[in-house]
């Protein structure tokens, strides 16, 4: 949800990609998939989830964790200088409801203004 969030509300400023350190899914979550249709008007329905180590991390100017343990986990993994990540405090919705995504989409987007307010974006 934040990969597609970056290049509808960023553009062509940024290059997001996504990926995660627990990926046991093989597409989108329905309910990440009504959310985003529903808030947005983005389909993200045929995202396939990707684990972390199929990305060049260090090929990144800054890497999102979206939790502090990820982050800790990210920089440790992959011999991450902290400035290189940026770590917010955002919930997995996985084992909530429709209301639970789509507080966490809001909390992404907030986040995500003020990230491109902080980078100049």
């Amino acid at each position: 949800m934040a990969a597609a969030l970056a290049g509808k509300m960023l553009g062509d400023r940024v290059q997001a990609e996504s990926a995660g350190v627990d990926v046991g899914e093989q597409s989108a979550r329905e309910l990440a998939i009504t959310v985003m249709h529903e808030c947005f008007g983005l389909d993200i329905g045929s995202h396939r989830p990707r684990d972390v180590e199929e990305v060049s991390v260090n090929d990144f100017d800054y890497v999102i964790a979206m939790k502090p343990f990820i982050a800790a986990d990210l920089m440790d993994r992959f011999h991450l200088p902290p400035g290189k990540v940026i770590t917010w405090n955002i919930d997995d919705p996985a084992a909530g409801g429709l209301d639970e995504y789509r507080r966490c989409v809001k909390r992404i987007s907030l986040t995500l203004n003020s990230l491109a307010g902080r980078l100049n974006l």
